[in-house]
């Protein structure tokens, strides 16, 4: 909270408030519909909540930094929402499955961002595993095929600030 605060600060007329956070074991009831360990981490606009499935935190016995990748990817979603990302992407001139896709991997490369800018103590190691996650996906239409992962992940590793995760002027093949 206290870093995204900062740096949204910094920008007229947004105004930061921490999300809520809510845990479920199998499945819970949302704004945005039932929430299941299908997907193991949301965040739903609908009351600005961070959930995660007991299956996020199983994950975690993968690799040291998946739970903080889990937990930065749907806070970087909520911070698409403090600035208005979600209202102007429906503006937008393309197909729905594109502007999802900007969407999801400017929270993934968010999500890279923050885990190098963390005081987690983001490791070579830990960047080797990262960078080993992003040839997987599970919803390439949704999230971006391993290609478009690796390149945004990889953006949001190596940037020196979050303006680097702009998916919103980038061809469409980049996001695809």
């Amino acid at each position: 909270n206290k870093a995204w605060s900062k740096a949204l600060s910094a920008i007229s007329g947004v105004t930061f408030v921490a999300p809520t956070v809510k845990f479920y074991s199998t499945s819970t009831k949302s704004p945005c519909g039932r929430l299941n360990s299908a997907y193991p981490a949301s965040y739903c606009t609908g009351d600005r909540t961070l959930y995660f499935s007991r299956a996020a935190y199983l994950q975690g016995r993968y690799y040291r930094t998946s739970v903080a990748q889990f937990v930065m990817h749907e806070y970087a979603h909520h911070v698409q929402e403090l600035v208005s990302i979600f209202d102007s992407s429906d503006a937008l001139a393309e197909s729905a499955a594109v502007t999802t896709r900007r969407i999801e991997l400017q929270a993934h490369c968010m999500a890279h961002y923050a885990m190098t800018h963390s005081s987690i103590g983001f490791g070579a190691a830990d960047r080797r595993d990262a960078e080993y996650q992003f040839d997987y996906t599970t919803d390439a239409r949704g999230h971006g095929s391993p290609k478009a992962e690796r390149y945004w992940g990889v953006r949001g590793l190596q940037a020196g600030n979050v303006g680097a995760c702009n998916t919103w002027k980038a061809k469409a093949s980049v996001v695809k």
